[in-house]
């Protein structure tokens, strides 16, 4: 029992489901393959989307799925020529902590559970006698097998009460799901808006832009961060194409920690990336009547920085 519990982290690691939130202690050798493995499946995830011309909208702007790494509760970073955890050579000790996001998409005809498997599957979460931490670890074990759509990513959501359990289960579910361009429809589980400023961070602020419905959304962008900068450069473009007057009680929070309220209204040069400042913070509330929708180029944005295939605008459930 002793060395099942050592071995936790590589008995229940799903290398066809790897994105979710590690914490790995090198001295445990199985925690240590872990790691290995991630590292390997990153590069290779890396070389192929760059094959296909993927769009990078990695956290610092060199293409990878690792986000947030810490080494000893310090960003790995920190260590000279060390940018990536591809220039990381890993210790044998102390403790390595990071999110890992796939780049690999459901197939175009990937199907969501039918509704006696989904139902199943909900009564069996509901009666489960473990923990609520364990029963999202065993769901992601054998996520692999299944997709997801919208609605059932919501009900599932719906069975746990802690923030924490949802935000775990969301991330390590997300690729799974086959509609993304309906993600409100679960989005809105999360009404906390530090809940969903917390899923962007593990997930990534331009992948996971709400594309096809980002009305009633509360942003915060961080200059600093090459992702967090294409995502508000994104929302910029959008205002302009559909109206200026949808970007609503927006601040700029400069480096200093002075506060510019952008009186003469948000600068428009902000629609080109190079444009950008790259510190502060910007925290803007988007709001957008249906006839200002302008959906083909949420369409087209969508399918260029998310990679994601989107149906006719009669088969997005607005939420």
């Amino acid at each position: 029992l002793r060395y099942m519990k050592k071995a936790k982290g590589l008995l229940l690691f799903n290398v066809e489901n790897p994105t979710g939130h590690y914490e790995l202690d090198l001295e445990n050798c199985c925690d240590f393959s872990v790691a290995e493995q991630l590292c390997l499946l990153d590069r290779w995830e890396c070389y192929v989307a760059e094959q296909h011309k993927l769009e990078n909208v990695s956290q610092r702007g060199i293409r990878s799925c690792i986000r947030n790494e810490l080494y000893g509760d310090r960003p790995l970073q920190a260590n000279e020529g060390v940018k990536t955890m591809a220039d990381f050579i890993l210790p044998e000790h102390g403790e390595l902590k990071f999110d890992y996001v796939s780049c690999k998409k459901p197939p175009a005809k990937a199907k969501a559970l039918d509704k006696y498997a989904f139902d199943q599957l909900l009564l069996t979460l509901q009666r489960a006698e473990c923990s609520a931490m364990d029963s999202v670890k065993a769901l992601k074990s054998i996520s692999h097998h299944w997709y997801l759509n919208s609605l059932q990513l919501r009900a599932i959501t719906g069975i746990f009460k802690e923030s924490e359990i949802r935000g775990d289960l969301c991330v390590d579910l997300m690729l799974r799901v086959i509609d993304m361009y309906n993600e409100k429809i679960f989005r809105a589980r999360f009404a906390d808006k530090e809940e969903f400023r917390k899923l962007l961070h593990r997930l990534g602020h331009a992948a996971f832009f709400p594309f096809m419905q980002p009305e009633e959304t509360a942003f915060s962008f961080d200059f600093a961060v090459e992702d967090q900068r294409i995502a508000c450069n994104i929302l910029i473009q959008l205002a302009m194409s559909e109206s200026m007057r949808n970007l609503r009680e927006y601040r700029f929070i400069r480096k200093d920690g002075t506060v510019d309220y952008l009186v003469a209204g948000v600068p428009m040069s902000w629609s080109k990336l190079d444009c950008l400042d790259k510190a502060g913070t910007f925290e803007v509330y988007y709001a957008c009547s249906a006839d200002d929708r302008n959906y083909k180029l949420r369409k087209a944005m969508m399918e260029k920085y998310a990679g994601a295939a989107v149906p006719p605008e009669s088969e997005i459930k607005y939420w």
